[in-house]
């Protein structure tokens, strides 16, 4: 054996969810080791099994871990293999710990909320336009106070308290 490494990155970490929203940008977190005696410029590559391609550029530190994440929006809904790769880097001799895969479900999701408030006091109108803001939400409001006679108007409020039915 050699008294020092041999000189090598290896990916350690690809952690990629078991599911994202369509639409809604998703960040994946990885780790690379190194055993290459000085700093490298690396360009990693994400490669989704649709063909779409993600760059990051990093920087290994010498005979350290690099931990960074990747964001990338996923499209359409389905299953996805994400591929995280490495490119030779150096003197290095074994390139086969320089990728990982990872599946993913891709799903379309919608959150329904009911915002129901007495009075639109300022944690009201926090909360409706912070859900409103977010594609994957569909907000309904109901703003209801006895002394205004008449519940509150325009998008996304409703004239009057849901049935049962329309819950479900």
């Amino acid at each position: 054996g050699a008294d020092t490494k041999l000189p090598d990155v290896e990916i350690v970490s690809f952690d990629v969810p078991t599911f994202a929203v369509a639409g809604k940008p998703l960040r994946i977190p990885f780790a690379i080791d190194s055993a290459l005696p000085r700093d490298e410029i690396v360009s990693l590559t994400m490669t989704t099994s649709g063909g779409e391609e993600i760059l990051h550029e990093a920087t290994l530190p010498a005979m350290g871990r690099l931990q960074d994440a990747l964001v990338w929006r996923p499209g359409e809904p389905g299953k996805v293999t994400l591929t995280l790769n490495v490119p030779k880097t150096g003197s290095e001799r074994n390139v086969e710990n320089n990728t990982l895969e990872a599946s993913l479900d891709i799903r379309k999701e919608q959150l329904r909320v009911l915002v129901i408030e007495s009075a639109p006091r300022w944690e009201y109108r926090y909360l409706r336009n912070a859900l409103e803001r977010d594609p994957g939400v569909d907000v309904q409001t109901i703003l209801y106070h006895p002394d205004l006679g008449k519940m509150g108007a325009g998008r996304g409020y409703l004239s009057a308290f849901p049935k049962d039915e329309e819950l479900t």
